[in-house]
């Protein structure tokens, strides 16, 4: 009886294990290269230096997932996620800066609480040019241009709906718990609202995102509106996307494409991005910029990568339309990933 009730419980235990799974996963990034920063928006030293840098290709990262089976289709999901800088061994920001979220998935879907990328973040990742790595010339311009979103929300409340016949979506709600504060740093004082469509068949892609940023003090919201796609040819794959920053002051433009062309190991990638807006101050503010990059895989977990992004941003008065350069960013990368 007595053989018969421990081998009861340890089949149990193993059970209760199966059902239930924690992964430890992360990346760890670094090149050496050199860089060059004069962009209006940038505190970097204007001096060409030669650097050993963290997260050329993808942000250092380490993380704890895991899903709990209860049952009829239902888990209960995790994600605990850190940013890290290799080059200098300190962590990023808050304890879980990238991801800290509890929820559940099923056939409803999936329902998360916590820290976590927006609905909007999620559809301009996925047509983003060079895989949206660290080396897509989109976050630069489009940052320098005034024309970027705040990707990563905390206090936020977010829904993936299952797919039906191609078609999906999703939506977020990022609550400001400080009203009191006098601005915004920390995304601690406002609202942001979210939401995601997209339709994927076969080797196409095509999305589309908006996303609302509440302001302080009164100041009239920032509105987002994406359209993006992406199509596998095969021997290629091509991405690109369109959006428009709107706020009290006027609107901003932005596009972007990129290419894909895998060879044996090798994927060679090609992106160009531009943002443009003419009511800053009564002046024209064009940014632009390209990417090149190639990616060896040493083995289904190791990469190196060779990369040279380019930023140019120009300034014109209204009254003359006469353009003078104003900055630019110049950064060479040759680096080593490995994924765990």
């Amino acid at each position: 009886m007595k053989k018969t009730l421990i081998a009861i419980a340890a089949l149990a235990a193993s059970t209760a294990f199966a059902q239930s799974s924690v992964t430890v996963y992360g990346r760890v990034d670094a090149y050496a290269g050199s860089l060059k920063n004069t962009l209006h928006s940038n505190a970097t030293p204007a001096e060409s230096q030669n650097v050993v840098n963290s997260g050329g290709l993808s942000t250092n990262r380490w993380g704890l997932k895991g899903s709990e089976d209860l049952g009829d289709g239902l888990k209960a999901n995790f994600q605990l996620e850190q940013g890290f800088a290799s080059d200098r061994g300190t962590a990023n920001g808050d304890q879980f800066d990238r991801h800290a979220w509890v929820g559940l998935s099923g056939k409803f879907g999936e329902l998360r609480a916590g820290r976590s990328y927006t609905a909007f973040d999620d559809i301009r990742g996925d047509t983003n040019q060079v895989a949206n790595s660290n080396l897509a010339a989109t976050y630069d311009v489009w940052q320098a241009g005034g024309s970027d979103y705040a990707f990563n929300q905390k206090n936020q409340i977010k829904y993936l709906s299952p797919t039906f016949n191609g078609f999906s979506g999703g939506a977020s709600v990022a609550l400001g718990e400080n009203k009191n504060a006098s601005n915004n740093t920390g995304r601690d004082s406002t609202d942001a609202y979210a939401l995601q469509l997209r339709y994927t068949s076969g080797p196409l892609l095509v999305g589309y995102g908006h996303q609302t940023e509440e302001q302080v003090g009164g100041a009239a919201s920032i509105k987002y509106n994406y359209l993006g796609a992406a199509y596998d040819f095969g021997v290629a794959k091509a991405v690109g996307g369109y959006q428009r920053a709107k706020d009290g002051n006027g609107a901003r433009d932005a596009y972007q494409i990129g290419v894909q062309v895998p060879y044996g190991f090798f994927n060679f990638y090609a992106g160009y991005a531009n943002s443009s807006a003419d009511e800053l101050k009564g002046k024209n503010h064009d940014v632009d910029g390209y990417s090149l990059v190639a990616i060896y895989s040493i083995s289904k977990r190791t990469d190196a990568y060779l990369g040279y992004k380019n930023l140019s941003e120009k300034h014109a008065t209204a009254a003359d339309g006469a353009a003078a350069k104003a900055g630019e960013k110049r950064q060479f990368s040759v680096g080593l990933r490995h994924i765990f």
